[in-house]
Order: structure tokens, then sequence, then C-alpha cells
């Protein structure tokens, strides 16, 4: 179970979050109204997560973000969650880890961001066995590429047909809308958990994957559908020089445990 502590002025949004992290692996434990509470709880509950609005929190200031990451465990993940564009929240330096989350993210999807956010600070701070990543150039070969080095690092973790198949349908997908709106060098990161495969599309622009939903005679614009269908979840987490579009594949009880 995910521990979480929510430190926000707003008590509506506190129970909105509580109410949408309900029977999901993510429990919030403790509450915080203002800067000073938020500091305090974080130091004596260490939650995994900690999901807060500086720029509306009582007493916050730009130290916030350093001063909770000096009381919880180096893995603890640290949400900047707020209505106010990205850019006009302070972040912190690079290297406190910590993530944005819009306050206009659908309440349906937040256990899912959240957890992510979770597992991405903890795979920053030690990177599990079972990783593998590998760059490709913003070019259109580098979208079978990326199904290539995808297949043979499954293939060689005994990952299920189906499976892989899914996986390589999402990542062409990915890769391709990031070559095409990007227009960055793209970095494929794919990680093998007990049941799971999290594979994250990494690149350098800011904008966001948007879905839309594509008219029947339009030949384009069902890609996020496409994920949907084919993901346990998906989402979009902030990183210091771009985002990281991830997804995660189910692979069955006991399935891909196979030595690596």
């Amino acid at each position: 179970m995910t521990r979480v502590l929510v430190a926000d002025a707003n008590g509506d949004w506190r129970f909105l979050v509580t109410a949408a992290l309900a029977g999901s692996d993510l429990l919030v434990v403790g509450e915080a109204e203002d800067a000073a509470s938020a500091i305090r709880l974080a130091g004596s509950l260490a939650p995994d997560l900690v999901l807060v609005d500086p720029s509306t929190l009582p007493g916050a200031t730009a130290a916030l973000p350093s001063q909770l990451r000096a009381g919880v465990p180096r893995e603890t993940a640290i949400v900047l969650a707020s209505a106010r564009p990205r850019d006009d929240v302070w972040l912190g330096p690079d290297e406190l880890g910590c993530a944005f989350l819009p306050k206009a993210t659908p309440a349906s999807t937040f256990a899912a961001v959240l957890a992510a956010h979770v597992v991405a600070r903890c795979e920053r701070m030690a990177l599990p066995a079972d990783v593998a990543r590998c760059s490709f150039d913003a070019e259109p070969s580098s979208v079978p590429a990326a199904r290539r080095f995808a297949r043979e690092v499954l293939s060689s973790r005994h990952c299920p047909e189906a499976a892989v198949e899914a996986v390589l349908l999402v990542l062409s997908e990915l890769v391709t809308n990031a070559v095409i709106h990007a227009r960055t060098e793209v970095e494929v990161v794919v990680v093998r958990r007990p049941g799971v495969v999290r594979v994250e599309v990494v690149d350098r622009a800011r904008e966001h994957v948007r879905r839309r939903d594509a008219a029947d005679d339009e030949q384009g614009g069902r890609g996020m559908a496409l994920i949907d269908a084919l993901t346990e979840a998906w989402g979009v987490e902030d990183r210091p020089a771009g985002k990281a579009v991830w997804f995660e594949v189910q692979l069955g009880e006991g399935e891909g445990e196979g030595d690596a």
C-alpha cells in the first residue's frame, strides 16, 4: 500500500483526492492545510508520496520542496499540484525530483498517475536490475528500431507473446507521436517487474499528449483509444527537460518472471 500525504489549503480538493484514491493501492494517511503542518506531517508520517499545492498553501515559500525533501525518505515522491501553469510553479532544483500534476487532471486518473510518480521516483533513486533503455533520433526509422529494441528486451525476459504484441503496438504509437510532434531525441525505457511491463517514451518537449475523439471518416486520431484498450494504465510525467509518456501492460499471474 502506498501511503499519501495531501497538503492543500482547499479542504474540498483534499476530499476529492481522498475519494479518488479510495479502492486503489494508494491510501491517504494525513492531510495538511498549511506549510508548517505539511512539513511536520511529512517528517512524522514518512509517506511514500507527498501531494502538495505550494501556490496556495499558507506559509509556503520557494523553500517548501527542499523542506519537505529534508524530512522524508529519499525514495518519497513529491508531486506539486496546481491550477497554475507548470512554469509558474516553483519546482526546485532537479535533484529534488519534484513532479507536477495539473489540478485539471481528471480525478478518475489520479490513482494511476500518482502511482506512476512513486514508481518513477524509486527508479531514479535506485534503478532495478531489470531495466533497459535506448535512445533514438527524431526520424521515422526510429519507430521500427524502437520496436526491435523492445521485442529483444521482452523476449529475453520470457514475456508472453500477447503482452509483447500489445507493448509493441502502443510503443509504435507513442514513438511516432514523439517523432512527429516533439521532434527531439526519444528515449525508450522498458522496466519489467513481476506481473507487469512498464514502458516510458521520453522526449524533450513540454507539450502533453492530448486525447481527441476521431470522426468516423478520419484515419488518424485514434491513438489514445488504442492505448486505453491495450494497457492497464498510462499517463504523462513531467521531467526536468521534457516529459515521459508511460504505460503498463499486465503479463498475467506468475508470467514474465523468468531469469533475465
